[in-house]
């Protein structure tokens, strides 16, 4: 009845063997085993470098993957070229000493940092620095006249040409007539929004519908409109024309900045009632 099992007993041993300062790590060195790294593991070791693991350790984590293999049986050869890191840590010491890297530098940046990691350390620092100098840089503030020069209906160059590819090279318009006149009389602007329309139609995508509405708002764009029998170029300025009131043919030219862009032929003819 007053019998112990095993394990109360070996319990037991290892409670007095504490207070007699006896330890167990020989015998937990002899149940590791001996692996090779075929990847880095934080506190294990590098890749190639040759270490002694428990065996749970092998199986569980570093061979999934194929993250090591085995060295505890015999003819086992290592698999990749051994690494022996205090080797390492020697050469790359001696590097840094070689170019003149002052001793409190090594200690900290550590001592596993090759010269052209350290130059290429250096270089994505100074990067930064002109970045964040680059973004912390005030933005300048325009001034009252700026404001008012700002034309905030600005089209890319790239969407302006995709409009002006989008207008109609001919536009036949049909009006009633009243004693031989157009009732009413087109006017630029009408004329302008007809054009619009027929732009907006002809490009579907969401982006290039805005574009073609910030497009006719700029005030640097004109539509200058001219009788199309007008052929003399000092003439045609003279005969620029508001609106139109009679049928007939008439040019519609598309100008930025008093360079044409387009130039559309309108022809005008009478409704049949």
């Amino acid at each position: 009845m007053f019998l112990r099992s095993n394990k109360c007993i070996l319990k037991s041993m290892r409670s007095e063997g504490r207070k007699f300062g006896v330890r167990y790590t020989a015998q937990s060195k002899k149940k590791r085993i001996a692996v090779q790294l075929l990847d880095s593991f934080a506190g294990i070791g590098i890749t190639g470098q040759i270490v002694h693991v428990k065996a749970s350790t092998m199986m569980n984590k570093l061979h999934r993957g194929n993250g090591a293999v085995y060295l505890n049986y015999e003819g086992a050869k290592p698999r990749i070229t051994v690494i022996d890191p205090k080797k390492i840590q020697a050469r790359r010491m001696k590097e840094l000493r070689a170019a003149n890297i002052k001793p409190e530098q090594i200690v900290a940046e550590g001592p596993d940092i090759s010269v052209e990691e350290k130059k290429e350390k250096e270089e994505k620092r100074v990067k930064k620095e002109k970045k964040e100098k680059k973004e912390n840089k005030p933005e300048k503030l325009l001034s009252l006249d700026e404001l008012i020069g700002l034309d905030l209906a600005e089209v890319s160059e790239e969407d302006r040409d995709k409009v002006v590819d989008a207008m109609p090279k001919k536009i036949t318009l049909k009006r009633y007539t009243k004693d031989g006149a157009i009732d009413p009389a087109l006017s630029v602007p009408k004329i302008a929004s007809s054009l619009e329309n027929i732009v907006r139609k002809s490009l579907g995508h969401k982006k290039l519908q805005d574009a073609v509405s910030q497009f006719f708002n700029q005030e640097k764009i004109k539509l200058v409109l001219r009788p199309a029998a007008v052929q003399d170029e000092t003439a045609e300025v003279a005969n620029t024309i508001g609106s139109i009131k009679k049928t007939g043919s008439y040019t519609l030219s598309v100008e930025e900045n008093g360079r044409q862009l387009t130039e559309i032929i309108i022809r005008v003819v009478d409704r049949e009632h």
